[in-house]
């Protein structure tokens, strides 16, 4: 019966685990003498949910205290401002942890629109910056769309590749597609960097999600072959980023810099450091 099936099922599973394993279902199974599915032991079964996972929680608090101690050390006047946005990003990711990730599954398609709306209304309507429109003024608060576009663009393709599989040539280009509009919408602000990042966001889940390896290895030998073309096509300042980044000490007092004093401040300071403000 579905009540016997629960308690199994509860039983069988440890307290704040999500994921039903074959194993798990197999012992059911054994258990109640009927054949279930995973679906069905999820569509039945009202999961018991840890309300954090410490794992994610723990190390994500760990670098907010020492990034904190670090800027309270260098630049103690912003240090307080600071306190106040790492407190509400605490609370507000608390706060999203209650949610069932299925309704985030059922909001993907609503999040994925909404960011290519805001990525659009930056476009038109944001501030510019050093020849860049990446900031959005909504009356004293200023944000960075891109920002917001990179978990929402997670959220929808990992409810894609839920739906539809990627072993298929027309699902892997529709998941192409999709990945392309707000990835080329943040690099024509521009913004290469936060580009690049939503192209490894889609090229992972694409990898996580079982992607046959002859398309990932045809997109990754398309891309290579791209790359001259590609670098062609930025505008100077970003091919001079590309050039300091692999060869910093071609151009040492220019674009090269940073890195360089990078590597001498973690050279100097090893593994402890010399000390908070030194």
């Amino acid at each position: 019966s579905k009540s016997k099936n629960i308690n199994c099922l509860r039983n069988i599973i440890p307290q704040g685990h999500f994921r039903i394993g074959e194993a798990s279902i197999a012992a059911l199974n054994a258990a109640s003498g009927d054949a279930l599915t995973v679906h069905q032991c999820y569509n039945c079964l009202e999961m018991r949910r840890v309300r954090f996972d410490p794992w994610i929680i723990g190390p994500i608090l760990i670098l907010l205290a020492l990034s904190l101690i670090v800027l309270r050390s260098m630049v103690p006047e912003d240090s307080a401002r600071q306190v106040l946005f790492v407190t509400i990003s605490v609370a507000v990711y608390l706060l999203v942890a209650q949610l069932d990730y299925r309704i985030l599954g059922k909001l993907s398609t609503v999040l994925y629109v909404c960011a290519i709306v805001l990525l659009l209304v930056t476009y038109s309507l944001g501030r510019v910056t050093r020849g860049s429109v990446r900031w959005l003024e909504i009356g004293q608060l200023t944000i960075q769309p891109s920002e917001l576009v990179k978990p929402g663009l997670i959220i929808f393709l990992a409810s894609f590749v839920l739906k539809h599989s990627l072993k298929e040539g027309r699902n892997v280009f529709w998941y192409a597609i999709l990945t392309a509009v707000p990835a080329l919408l943040v690099y024509v602000q521009p913004d290469l960097g936060s580009s690049l990042v939503l192209w490894v966001i889609g090229i992972s889940i694409a990898f996580a999600s079982g992607v046959s390896l002859k398309v990932f290895a045809s997109t990754l030998l398309a891309v290579i072959v791209a790359v001259p073309l590609m670098f062609a096509i930025l505008k100077p300042y970003q091919q001079d980023r590309l050039r300091a980044f692999v060869d910093p000490f071609a151009d040492p007092l220019g674009g090269g810099y940073h890195v360089i004093q990078s590597m001498i401040a973690v050279g100097s300071g090893q593994f402890m450091g010399r000390g908070l403000g030194r």
